[in-house]
């Protein structure tokens, strides 16, 4: 599979992940009624697209077609249901957010595709289970320190890193009472 394709199916992902909140939102309100048509235009958005763009650039045309619906009919459409009908306001602020984070990810994505590169072939004699070990791990540490340098200002940042004080402290005190 081309990196191209690992790319655009990367980013569906992440679109979609990113939907799951709006989306939570819609339906813990029951606000789908609002949204009636959304999932007519997304099938003639995603059917339109798609259809032009395989047969122009072939198989990554679908990928791209599905990407664009994302961003032209469900990006749009969920967060405003969300905002009239539910938090009433804010939706400004919402999508710099968005624009934040996946900034962020591109940085993540770049810095963690450039580091994986320096080590290819660097380590003569590892099998590729090992070399795969080694960029797993480059990826873990260089995306997790490009998230952290970018996020700990941010006051989930810090609510974050309370939860997992708390977890810690509690679970240290349940295991040292066991031990006594």
């Amino acid at each position: 599979m081309s990196t191209f394709i690992t790319v655009l199916i990367s980013l569906r992902f992440y679109l979609d992940m990113m939907r799951k909140t709006p989306w939570m939102f819609c339906e813990a309100a029951g606000i789908y009624w609002n949204g009636k048509t959304k999932p007519i235009w997304e099938i003639i958005v995603n059917l339109v697209v798609s259809l032009i763009l395989v047969k122009t650039i072939g198989v990554s045309g679908v990928f791209i077609g599905t990407i664009i619906t994302i961003l032209v009919v469900d990006l749009p459409m969920e967060p405003y249901l969300v905002f009239k009908y539910v938090l009433k306001g804010g939706l400004v602020k919402y999508y710099i957010r968005y624009v934040v984070y996946f900034i962020v990810t591109a940085i993540m994505y770049v810095a963690t595709s450039w580091a994986c590169n320096l080590v290819s072939g660097a380590i003569y004699g590892m099998p590729g289970l090992g070399m795969f070990i080694i960029k797993v791990v480059i990826a873990v540490v260089v995306s997790n320190l490009v998230l952290i340098i970018a996020m700990f200002r941010t006051k989930e940042f810090k609510y974050t890193i309370n939860l997992f004080k708390n977890y810690a402290k509690s679970f240290i005190s349940k295991f040292t009472s066991k031990l006594t």
